[in-house]
């Protein structure tokens, strides 16, 4: 009867399903922001538009950051307004652009972006 019991115990551990024994995983965790969001729905047309500024693809550059986001609305139509920073090196001169953005990410279905506004730094 003994033997039983303990040929009963061991089976019931057997099949319980711990995990115990098994390698822990660990899932690796992203960090993002909005503006990690709003800048990479942009660059795109920031890449396109800094080819055109600059006369080709020769020119290193990045988003520093976003300056300023703002709503704006003119009877049914409306936009974000967004001001960027970009950090253009071109032969090795490293300098600072602004650039304003007019954007429909307030309508996902459109997705247009217009250039506003582009400040070349010195």
């Amino acid at each position: 009867m003994r033997k039983i019991r303990i040929m009963l115990i061991i089976a019931l551990i057997m099949l319980s399903g711990n995990n115990s024994s098994y390698a822990e995983h660990k899932e690796d965790k992203i960090s993002v922001n909005s503006e990690d969001v709003l800048k990479s729905m942009l660059y795109p047309k920031l890449l396109q538009i800094v080819v055109e500024q600059y006369g080709g693809p020769n020119v290193d550059w990045s988003i520093e950051g976003v300056e300023n986001v703002s709503l704006k609305k003119n009877n049914n139509d409306i936009w974000y307004e967004v001001q960027l920073s970009l950090k253009i090196i071109q032969s090795k001169k490293e300098h600072y652009d602004n650039v304003t953005l007019k954007t429909d990410l307030y309508n996902p279905n459109t997705n247009e972006v217009v250039l506003l506004n582009y400040q070349k730094g010195k």
